[in-house]
């Protein structure tokens, strides 16, 4: 079929990060489809996915402390043929050098 699951699959690998270090964002459509044609937008940049259908996009997280969020939307096609998008707002926690996560 199109689709074995019909849902948006958004994730993070970590939830705190040292300012400079990096973060990973991944998000697909189902379980993956490449047939949906997703396409994942992150920072005014236009993510593909892979021949599996995942998105991968690794940010820089902001040197200052405190929670920051970074609107990621994913477009697709669903199997009516027609398009949707969804916006999700994807929060790290930038710590001190010094402090240890929670």
């Amino acid at each position: 079929g199109f689709f074995t699951k019909k849902a948006l699959i958004m994730g993070k690998i970590v939830n705190y990060v040292k300012g400079g270090d990096y973060n990973e964002i991944n998000g697909g459509v189902g379980s993956f489809s490449v047939i949906a044609k997703p396409i994942m937008k992150i920072d005014g940049k236009i993510v593909q996915p892979n021949t599996e259908g995942l998105m991968t996009y690794k940010i820089k997280a902001l040197t200052k402390a405190g929670a920051h969020g970074v609107p990621v939307t994913i477009e697709y096609i669903k199997e009516d043929g027609s398009s949707e998008s969804k916006t999700y707002n994807i929060v790290y926690t930038v710590i001190e050098p010094n402090q240890n996560p929670k």
